[in-house]
């Protein structure tokens, strides 16, 4: 069995722990501090989810034009899936441990036809 290195990113709202990386998913162990925030974002092609550990986070999201979509704020056990595309940004109510996953998923519409198939005469 091997044991991984966790790499650690410093971050102006915390610290960020890479648990886990590759091409399909992502998962980090995220200590926010108290009144930390993260900037308003979003994912191209990433689902995003949090699962709160210990503390209060509020995350916020925005409709395209800017204006607050909805705001929710989770306490231990409780999470929330954000879809790709979608702005957003959390905000730590008291210092807050948390898992955020990362993943991208295929969709059964993903094929996009110029033309229609058959059988040549």
């Amino acid at each position: 069995m091997d044991v991984l290195a966790v790499r650690q990113e410093e971050k102006l709202w915390g610290r960020n722990h890479i648990i886990h990386l590759d091409n399909s998913f992502q998962i980090c162990h995220i200590h926010i501090l108290k009144n930390g925030y993260c900037s308003n974002h979003f994912h191209q092609h990433k689902w995003n989810q949090f699962y709160i550990v210990s503390g209060k986070l509020m995350i916020s999201c925005y409709n395209p034009d800017g204006t607050l979509k909805s705001t929710v704020i989770l306490r231990p056990t409780e999470c929330i899936k954000i879809p790709p595309g979608l702005n957003h940004k959390f905000e730590a109510i008291e210092e807050t441990e948390a898992l955020e996953i990362y993943w991208s998923e295929l969709s059964e519409h993903d094929i996009v036809r110029t033309d229609i198939g058959g059988i040549k005469s």
